[in-house]
């Protein structure tokens, strides 16, 4: 298991799902889940103290990191 990352920024399909998979399997916690721009949601999960990763919503056009 890792203790600490600087940055990670996962754009992802779902991120109710993604949100499940890292809060549940890896144990990450949810340090920010708040409405974005145009209907979006910034959504930081946190390792240790420090919220260092984010889930962006993924266009077709992007790659995507599914679950």
């Amino acid at each position: 298991m890792f203790s600490h990352v600087k940055f990670a920024h996962l754009p992802v399909r779902d991120q109710d799902r993604a949100i499940a998979f890292y809060r549940d399997k890896v144990g990450l916690k949810v340090a920010t889940d708040a409405p974005y721009r145009d209907g979006l949601r910034w959504i930081e999960l946190a390792v240790g103290e420090s919220p260092t990763i984010c889930f962006s919503q993924s266009g077709p056009a992007r790659r995507r990191v599914q679950f």
